[in-house]
C-alpha cells in the first residue's frame, strides 16, 4: 500500500509533460509560504517601501498562491498601482518570483 506522499509523487509523475504548472500540497507548505512573505514584508518595511506598494505586492502573491493560473484582481484605488499590478498579470505573478517585472 503506498503512502499519500507516494500517491501524490505517482500523480506528479503521470502529469510529467503535460502540465505547465503543478502545485503540490504538502504538511507545512503553507506556513513556509506565509513566514516567506512575512519576511519579505518586513524586508520591504526596512527598506522603506511605501505602504501602498507593500500591500498590493504582498495581497496578490497571496492571491497568485490560492490561484495560481488565475489572474489576480485585488482591488486598489491608487491607479498607478492598480495599472502596475493588471500589468505584472499579463506575465504572471510567478514571474515576479523569479525576477521578472513587468515594465513601460
Amino acid at each position: 500500500m503506498e503512502t499519500k506522499g507516494e500517491q501524490q509523487l505517482s500523480q506528479v509523475w503521470s502529469l510529467r509533460g503535460r502540465a505547465t504548472h503543478l502545485v503540490i500540497p504538502g504538511a507545512g507548505a503553507d506556513n513556509v509560504w506565509e513566514s516567506s512573505l512575512g519576511k519579505v514584508e518586513q524586508w520591504m518595511v526596512e527598506h522603506h517601501t511605501d505602504p501602498n506598494i507593500r500591500q498590493v505586492l504582498i495581497d496578490h502573491l497571496k492571491e497568485w498562491r490560492s490561484a495560481p493560473s488565475q489572474h489576480c484582481y485585488r482591488p486598489c484605488q491608487i491607479e498607478h498601482l492598480a495599472t502596475a499590478a493588471m500589468d505584472q498579470n499579463n506575465i504572471s505573478w510567478q514571474r515576479l518570483l523569479e525576477g521578472w517585472l513587468q515594465i513601460k
